[in-house]
């Protein structure tokens, strides 16, 4: 689990408290299923000090089937060649829209939304600006209005637009909190894959797919995450769009990945069915 130097960005962060959940497929030397001591290792430099406590541990029953969610952010127009490209085997995925970008230049509008919902797509919500940058007496009110814009015109009743992705993944506790009043669940920018049920739904982990990633790599990823009973949440942005360098993922790349994970189709699901599943 990586460690930011930006603080907001940390799914552990100083003097706080996290219900934490680490897959097996992370784990190593287990036999039967059985753990009998577990390893924590950590890097610093050496003149930092870390210090944490670990409050209890439990072992999670595996009652869930392992699943797999494609999810896009920002709601950018190449969310339709994604959509086109996964129509041919059937799939779905899960789309964090900016309400007030609906309708821009290079940004899907309503009618893309209807015909992507019509396909089983899930209409989620995001935003531009990090949370942990407004202010906090005044971030309830920004959330369920970008929430109701969704709701409103959405053909599952505003349904998935319950279902939240952190801006950049920036964070902290009071953030949190407001976000519980708000959404059913909020998903960060990285973390890798994620148990079933996580640990906290208002930290869900998602594999932040760059354009470096091989179509390869993440065919192996969702096939660990089914075979372990786990979740692997692909987070893309854009697609054939190179000013975006490393959040820019090639198409035919992003088609390769669809064929290679065809086979796992009944596995695959939006974020919101899953949650629903689980919980």
């Amino acid at each position: 689990m990586p460690r930011f130097r930006d603080p907001e960005f940390n799914i552990i962060q100083e003097n706080s408290t996290v219900r934490l959940s680490i897959p097996s497929s992370q784990l190593k030397n287990i036999k039967d299923n059985v753990i009998d001591h577990l390893g924590i290792y950590l890097t610093a430099s050496k003149d930092s000090v870390v210090t944490f406590n670990i409050l209890r541990l439990q072992q999670l029953k595996k009652s869930h089937e392992g699943r797999i969610s494609i999810t896009f952010d920002d709601g950018h127009i190449s969310n339709l060649k994604a959509a086109m490209a996964m129509k041919i085997y059937n799939m779905k995925a899960t789309a964090y829209i900016i309400p007030k970008s609906i309708g821009d230049k290079d940004y899907i509008n309503w009618a893309n939304i209807k015909e992507m919902q019509k396909a089983g797509w899930s209409i989620s919500t995001h935003m531009t600006t990090p949370l942990t940058h407004i202010d906090i007496n005044k971030l309830e009110k920004r959330l369920q209005q970008n929430k109701q814009k969704i709701a409103r015109k959405s053909m599952d009743k505003g349904r998935s637009s319950k279902h939240f992705a952190l801006p950049l993944g920036k964070h902290n506790g009071e953030v949190i909190k407001v976000l519980k009043k708000v959404f059913e669940s909020n998903r960060l920018a990285a973390g890798g894959v994620e148990s079933l049920p996580p640990a906290d739904f208002y930290r869900i982990k998602t594999i932040n797919v760059l354009d470096s990633t091989s179509p390869e790599e993440l065919f192996q990823l969702a096939k660990s995450a089914v075979a372990h009973k786990e979740w692997a949440i692909f987070m893309f942005h854009y697609l054939d769009k190179p000013e975006r360098k490393e959040l820019n993922y090639s198409l035919n790349n992003y088609k390769k990945f669809i064929k290679l994970i065809a086979p796992l189709n009944k596995s695959i699901k939006t974020v919101d069915e899953v949650i629903t599943e689980v919980k």
